[in-house]
């Protein structure tokens, strides 16, 4: 995917990673617990854009700027995003009510070639422990970036590292990232230890 315009993660050492962010036109899944900041990720994506960008919340509670689509359907879904950045907040959720086949079809097939053929970047929140292997495996074989978020407790502190697992054209990094969850949400660490 190098060459093409990029849009910014709305984290500045993601952007650093991804060599300045998710390329227009691609799919994004984030594999995160309902704890490890996937919503966080998914929100400061969605703020960095603009007011025509869509935040399709299915599972939590509406907040400013977002699109109720509790009730909708995988296509009432799709005919209701629109913008540069869309975030489905979660697929999970989706493929738990709809089923795996019919969904990614809407929702990551052919019902989205439109928005990526206009440079839409389409950020989906896929919850750890809720799918099967071969739901999974499909997921992420029709996603073009897979990102996923882990947490470890060593002793009394919290351990979290991201990892890029796919990106669609392009070198993976073979190192974690450890992030940190604050205030405005999460912070990558832009250093490498050497040893």
């Amino acid at each position: 995917m190098t060459g093409t315009s990029k849009l910014s993660t709305g984290i500045k050492g993601l952007d650093l990673a991804l060599d300045g962010g998710y390329p227009k036109g691609t799919r994004i899944v984030v594999l995160s617990s309902p704890l490890s900041g996937g919503d966080l990720m998914a929100g400061q994506f969605f703020r960095s854009g603009g007011n025509e960008d869509t935040y399709m919340m299915i599972d939590g509670e509406v907040g400013n700027g977002m699109t109720e689509g509790r009730d909708m359907k995988p296509e009432g879904i799709v005919a209701a995003m629109g913008g540069e950045r869309i975030v489905v907040d979660s697929l999970s959720s989706v493929i738990n009510k709809y089923g795996i086949d019919g969904t990614l079809s809407s929702l990551m097939g052919k019902g989205i070639h439109h928005l990526l053929d206009n440079g839409s970047v389409i950020f989906y929140i896929m919850y750890t422990g809720m799918h099967s292997c071969e739901e999974e495996v499909k997921v992420f074989r029709a996603a073009d970036i897979v990102i996923s978020l882990k947490e470890n407790i060593i002793g009394n502190e919290i351990e979290r590292n991201l990892a890029l697992l796919k990106i669609k054209e392009s070198k993976v990094p073979q190192r974690l990232i450890p992030f940190r969850i604050g205030i405005n949400g999460i912070e990558l660490s832009t250093t490498q230890r050497v040893i």
